[in-house]
């Protein structure tokens, strides 16, 4: 089983894939800090057999190409590596190593044409703003999996 994560200081996109097909997704929220975050994605998960996590490393831009508050990463970084600690294979995955610098709404499209519809109804999706964080986490691991 392989669990892909991506991380946001209150809430994560998470798949879970069996193999290499998807086997279910969600937005998982907590109104805590990163230990509360982690302990609701480990809730969420609810693991029965051995599986390996991949979770997505924040990454320092260019000045020009930032958005937000840098600082901003430190906190992102600490959900990380609490996120890290949920199995012990576990591994991070820098942005650009599994999407390349295909712009947002490309990828989002391309990662949802390559599940089935069985897969994608297997999804539970938050409000029209917050897909973007789901669609992340199913990318990820398509790219675990060799799919993407």
């Amino acid at each position: 089983m392989l669990v892909a994560v991506d991380p946001g200081v209150h809430a994560c996109g998470v798949a879970v894939f069996r193999d290499t097909k998807l086997e279910r997704a969600a937005y998982v929220e907590s109104g805590g800090g990163p230990l509360q975050l982690r302990d609701a994605v480990k809730h969420w998960l609810a693991l029965t057999e051995p599986a390996r996590l991949v979770v997505e490393k924040p990454q320092v831009y260019q000045a020009r190409l930032q958005k937000g508050d840098p600082n901003d990463l430190i906190d992102l970084a600490v959900v990380v590596g609490t996120m890290l600690t949920i199995l012990p294979d576990s591994e991070t995955v820098l942005p650009a190593r599994w999407k390349g610098q295909v712009p947002k709404e490309i990828m989002n499209v391309r990662v949802m044409s390559k599940l089935a519809p069985a897969e994608e109804a297997r999804v539970s999706w938050p409000k029209a703003q917050l897909r973007h964080n789901v669609i992340d986490a199913i990318g990820i691991g398509l790219w675990a999996v060799g799919r993407l």
